[in-house]
């Protein structure tokens, strides 16, 4: 087989850090499987690609998302497709969906392992002139065809060349120009198989993950060594021959990418992907200073200026300062870390406690910055408004200190006087029926809005008390006076027990009658009757029924006391 010759990667000094890296030349490699989930649920195949390139150092893609246009450039110079378990119909559409560029990307020189062990779907066609698998067509045990292929023979030992497993292959291979790496031992068609096409190889498999399979760790070793073959170029010719030919840099013999002979017999240089044992501790191949490993082939850790995205949240290169805004360990620096920011806080106390003398501002505690400071301030709004629960300076709003609490007080005059407009200690405007007397504006305030119970309306109620009727007298007649009509009279005196004498009342002169006789110095009767009977004998002088100080039916003077404390009388009662 001719040696292909490939473009040399770019060396670095791995102690420089450069401005501008130049363009990686060698490509990188890539594992493509199905989101379902990985075969079997387990990460063997992950494992063997971690073994060959280290770990961080392949691409992990998926059939449903990755770029055809990118997984089928330059970028990438070997590809595992695994369609094995549940990833067999995903498989078969990504290649029926891009076979053609599948094709141009292995014949322009890339190397591909294209395996499926399926447990869905039925045959496949693979394209590459005819290659198909066969599914189902399990193998239980195998043998190599050749037992001095270089997969055989490192560099991941032991690796024997027979193998068991139920099934460690559940499907066959295929096809014109095949050559054969494993066959079943039922003498069918192999299981394992290998093609060059155009400038590059292609191995075909219908292999089970390796977990299946006995002896171990051989089976994991053969699995590790095929894509070691194949990341090599999958050149059994001059390169890794052990004799330096002409176009190598160098031929170690082997396949082995972490020495000083790597990928086609180059030597190993920062950025070409591989780690270089003793030398590099990480080779990421990419520019990104955001990463596990920085350009220069160093590993990120805190206090190297670049902050390692998902790890760091802060690095500003100068780790051990905790007075700036990036502390110790690469955190940033917070409000209540216990450190003082210079230029930022003038105190951190390192705890979160608002009510304290240095709150989460990180600046002493004042009246007016929002938080309030126990047994200090009964309240901090941290405004300057003195419409709301909290006055300027940190006082609580009251009913009483003049200024109106918005939406809780309808006023505030600053006085507690019950009589303005202002009732006090309520801070809610006056108005009737409230039970404070507005002075100025109301007779009277009873508290409700009853009719009629001596205070309507605010008004004193002049309907609550009989004229001619009913009720108390108007006038100071006592209740003994002669009846005009159901009630007490309207003319007369005060009640008979606050005169000394009583007098004699005359029945209902309706019949024919006696006059009323009072006997001196009797004060029932009061003036003189203006009941007539029909027959009966009493005069309208004012003789009859009392014994008067004054003319005809007219009270004297000695009455008018008694008038008096009447009509002091009724106006207390309103």
């Amino acid at each position: 087989m001719t040696l292909r010759a490939r473009p040399r990667r770019f060396a670095f000094a791995t102690f420089a850090l450069t401005s501008a890296l130049p363009a990686i030349a060698s490509a990188y490699p890539a594992y493509v499987r199905s989101t379902v989930s990985p075969p079997w649920g387990v990460a063997t195949n992950e494992a063997a690609m971690d073994a060959v390139f280290g770990g961080g150092a392949w691409d992990d893609l998926r059939f449903e998302t990755v770029d055809p246009d990118t997984l089928f450039s330059g970028f990438y110079h070997f590809i595992y497709l695994e369609g094995s378990d549940s990833n067999a119909q995903e498989l078969d559409a990504f290649l029926m969906a891009n076979q053609d560029a599948l094709e141009t990307w292995v014949g322009s020189g890339g190397t591909l392992f294209l395996n499926a062990a399926p447990n869905e779907g039925g045959n496949m066609n693979w394209g590459f002139g005819g290659v198909t698998l066969t599914y189902p067509n399990p193998a239980g045990s195998g043998s190599a065809a050749d037992g001095t292929h270089p997969i055989w023979n490192g560099p991941f030992l032991p690796c024997a060349t027979m193998f068991t497993g139920g099934s460690y292959a559940h499907a066959s291979i295929a096809g014109v120009g095949l050559n054969p790496l494993i066959f079943s031992d039922n003498g069918g068609d192999p299981n394992l198989a290998e093609m060059p096409f155009g400038g590059g190889t292609v191995i075909f498999g219908g292999l089970t993950t390796d977990n299946f399979w006995a002896p171990q760790p051989d089976a994991a070793n053969l699995r590790a060594n095929i894509i070691a073959y194949l990341e090599a170029g999958a050149q059994s010719g001059p390169c890794h021959n052990g004799v330096l030919d002409e176009g190598e840099e160098c031929d170690d013999g082997n396949f082995v990418n972490t020495d000083d002979c790597v990928g086609q017999c180059v030597v190993p240089t920062c950025g070409d992907h591989y780690v270089h044992a003793g030398i590099e501790l990480c080779d990421d191949g990419d520019l990104d200073q955001t990463d596990a490993c920085l350009i220069g082939c160093i590993p990120a850790s805190c206090g190297d200026g670049f902050v390692q995205a998902g790890v760091e949240p802060c690095d500003d290169g100068n780790d051990g300062d905790d007075t700036d805004e990036c502390i110790d360990g690469c955190v940033a620096a917070i409000c209540g870390d216990g450190l003082l920011w210079a230029g930022v806080e003038t105190c951190d106390d390192g705890n979160f406690v608002t009510t304290d003398d240095c709150p989460l501002s990180c600046q002493p505690a004042v009246c007016g910055d929002g938080y309030v400071l126990a047994g200090v301030e009964p309240c901090d709004d941290g405004n300057g408004s003195n419409d709301d629960a909290c006055l300027v300076g940190c006082v609580e709003n009251t009913c009483g200190d003049g200024f109106v609490n918005a939406g809780v007080e309808a006023c505030d005059d600053g006085n507690t006087d019950d009589s303005d407009i202002c009732v006090g200690d309520s801070c809610q405007l006056a108005s009737c029926g409230d039970g404070f007397l507005h002075t100025g504006i109301e007779d009277c305030d009873d508290g409700n809005d009853v009719d009629g119970d001596g205070c309507t309306n605010c008004n004193v109620d002049m309907g609550g008390e009989s004229s001619s009727g009913g009720g108390e007298s108007s006038s100071g007649g006592g209740e003994g006076s002669t009846t005009t009509a159901a009630g007490e009279s309207s003319s007369g005196g005060v009640d008979s027990e606050d005169t000394g004498g009583s007098g004699t009342t005359a029945a209902d002169t309706s019949g024919g009658g006696n006059d009323t006789t009072g006997s001196p110095g009797s004060s029932e009767g009061g003036g003189g009757s203006d009941s007539s009977s029909d027959g009966g004998n009493a005069t309208d002088d004012g003789s009859s029924g009392c014994q008067c100080n004054g003319d005809g039916g007219k009270p004297g003077l000695a009455a008018l006391p008694l008038l008096v404390l009447a009509a002091l009388r009724r106006r207390r009662r309103r």
